[in-house]
Formats: C-alpha cells, structure tokens, sequence
C-alpha cells in the first residue's frame, strides 16, 4: 500500500524544527529580546555592525548578539534616524531642528540649528548636516568630529536635495526637481577640497532616493526606475534600468556591493551589484520578496512566513517555516540570522 505524502504534516515538521533550532540558539541567550512599548522603522534605523543598534521612536539602544543590552537612551525627536561610524552614532530629526553625535558612555556633541534637518551622514573624521537655507534650496555643511570646526560649505541653488552619503574626502548628494513638466533627479559628487562639485550627474523620469558610497570610493545611487554605480576616479556611469520591473528591497554592504530585489509580475529577481557597477550574480524566485540580508556569500530571502537561504549560484541551501512573518531579517554570519518583529528580536541557528 502507498500513502501520499500530506504537505501540511511536512510543513509542521518543519515548524517544530525550526522552533527547535530557535531554542538551541537562545537557551545561552536572552532572545528572544522583547521590545514593549516602542515603535521601530526597522528599514531606517536598524544598523548591524559590531552590535545591534536600534532607534525607536522614544530611545536609541545596542544589544551585542547575545541579546544584552549594552546601553539606552532616551530621545524627544519627532522623525528620528540613526547613522553610525564605528564606534559613533549620529541621531538627528529629520524636520526638526536637532542631532547629536554620541558613543558608548557619553554625547560628544550635540547641537540645535535655524534650519530643519533633511538628511545627515558620519565618517571616521568629519560629519555631514544637510538643512533647509533661507536663500537656497538646501545647505551641506561639513564639521570635524572631534573640534567640531566647520571645515567646509556648499549651497544648492538649483534643485532640492533629499540625500547625502559622506566618506573622509568626498560627499554625494541626491536631489530633484520638475523641470517643464517631467521629472528629473540629480546627483553631486563634492571633493571637500574644492569648492565646485566634481561630477554632475542629471537622470530623467527617475526619482532617486538613495545614496551611498562604496569603500573603494565610487558611489551608488538607487531609484525608482534605475541603480546607477559611479566610477569616481574616470565618471563613468554603469546604470541597471529596471524596466517594467518594481524595486522591493535592498541591502547595500559598504565593502562588497548592493543586493537588490525587482517584482516581476508574481515573481521577483535578485540582483548583486558590485562596486565597480557590474551584475555579480542573478537569482529568480517565485514569491514576492519581502526582505533581504546578505553575509559570507550566504542570501536570505524574506517571503511570506518563510526563509529561503541561497548561495550565490542561486542554489537554495535551507529554508526555514515561520508562524509569523517578521518585518525585517538580518544575517549576522553564515550560521545565524536574525528575526526581526514589532514586539521581539529571535535569533535563529542555520
């Protein structure tokens, strides 16, 4: 006699060995870590590095990947967003008026200004405030960390600007404006030692809202409709058009590249983007992907209520059965990823 194999008991197999795994990854832990009565935008104010660094509405706080609290603190800031350096944090309220840049023990500045905030950015040594201006559109102005010396100054006369991204040497900034009807995004690549931009970049019908740059100096700027890669030595320009294809998520690793998500029809597609611009892999799914996190060649992919663990041939290497979805996934090595919910953290073994 043969029996057919019921899905739904495979399924619950799955579950309770996922559940399994769960505990033998918390038992020495304290995850999973609950978060109560806070409210968290895991896409803005979610940073892996060193730890885990967490911004909610009303504290910014660090667990090392144990779950234990290393520090909290608490804030007033109405749209607050975090950006890290190492061992520097710089909190600021994106429309209001205030940031401060802290580390582990104290506030090493922190500072109100006449005008709103729009973005900001934090390196080794300096740090970038991007504000309103009364006679322009936008002002960037660059400090040093430590004497906190304004040691540079640019103002936008032209288009507005939604974004930065700083390093020691340079900054780059996106922007738009309606020109004629039709939209149009700009990008601007600043040498803190001269006073005119190096390169300048216009885009049509794309609103780009995303910048960031690569350890090896060229920078990425990711739209609705494109992701653009800039050789900063030579200006040239590598751009991925999306096509009919819808952008779902991102993930961008400073040392490596950006891993990119594009709904097509029902079905979604993987792209990695070296720094230098080219396509260093391609993977295809059948699901909406929700989320995605890439660490020691290893993808995971967020579906619904499910983990798809990918190598970068695209060969799936485990999945992982979820009761709830979460909101947010996080690979911290090869063997161990984090479940990201609106009231806990899990840590979950591979």
């Amino acid at each position: 006699m043969f029996y057919k194999k019921n899905p739904n008991f495979s399924k619950f197999f799955s579950l309770l060995k996922n559940n399994y795994y769960i505990y033998l990854n918390n038992k020495n832990s304290n995850f999973p870590y609950e978060l109560k009565n806070i409210n968290i935008n895991f896409k803005n104010n979610l940073i892996i590095s060193d730890n885990i660094y967490i911004l909610s509405d009303v504290s910014f706080f660090s667990l090392d990947f144990g779950g234990n609290i290393l520090f909290s603190k608490f804030h007033n800031f109405r749209r607050p967003r975090l950006k890290i350096f190492n061992n520097k944090y710089l909190v600021y309220d994106v429309g209001g008026f205030e940031y401060k840049i802290e580390n582990n023990s104290k506030i090493l500045n922190k500072c109100k200004l006449k005008n709103r905030i729009i973005s900001c950015d934090i390196s080794e040594n300096v740090y970038g405030v991007l504000t309103e201006s009364d006679n322009y559109l936008a002002k960037l102005t660059i400090f040093e960390n430590n004497a906190n010396n304004e040691i540079y100054k640019y103002y936008f006369a032209e288009n507005f600007i939604s974004e930065m991204a700083i390093n020691e040497e340079n900054v780059a900034c996106c922007g738009f404006n309606i020109l004629e009807g039709k939209l149009k995004s700009f990008i601007y690549f600043l040498d803190l030692k001269s006073e005119n931009y190096k390169y300048f970049f216009e885009v049509e019908e794309n609103f780009l809202f995303y910048i960031k740059i690569f350890s090896n100096n060229n920078l990425v700027a990711l739209g609705d409709k494109s992701l653009i890669v800039i050789d900063t030595k030579t200006g040239l320009k590598k751009e991925i058009i999306f096509k009919k294809r819808t952008l779902t998520c991102f993930k961008f690793v400073k040392d490596s590249g950006i891993l990119i998500s594009l709904l097509v029809g029902q079905t979604c597609e993987i792209l990695f983007i070296d720094k230098n611009g080219n396509i260093s892999f391609e993977i295809k799914t059948q699901e909406k992907i929700l989320d995605l996190s890439f660490k020691s060649k290893r993808i995971a992919v967020l579906l619904n209520n499910k983990i798809l663990i990918y190598n970068t041939s695209g060969k799936i290497s485990k999945t992982v059965e979820l009761n709830v979805c979460p909101q947010k996934i996080e690979l911290l090595s090869k063997n161990n990823l984090l479940l990201f919910y609106e009231s806990k953290i899990e840590k979950i073994l591979l």
